[in-house]
């Protein structure tokens, strides 16, 4: 699971997810990849954000929007 959302390169929804194992040939159901994501997102090993995007591995920092008054 992890190994989808690091080869995408970027923030992955959970059905991208489903889809692209689905397509790997794993016979996992979505409700098994939800379980693992939230697994893996309350170990810190995923973070998924409020922002609508998808998981991301936790390593994967965002750049910092620089400040107007510096």
């Amino acid at each position: 699971m992890i190994e989808v959302v690091r080869a995408a390169g970027h923030c992955v929804p959970r059905k991208e997810i489903v889809r692209a194992l689905k397509l790997a040939g794993k016979k996992h159901g979505p409700g098994t990849v939800a379980k693992a994501l939230a697994d893996l997102t309350a170990s810190g090993e995923l973070v998924n954000p409020k922002d609508k995007k998808g998981y991301r591995p936790a390593e994967w920092r965002r750049p910092q929007t620089p400040s107007l008054f510096d």
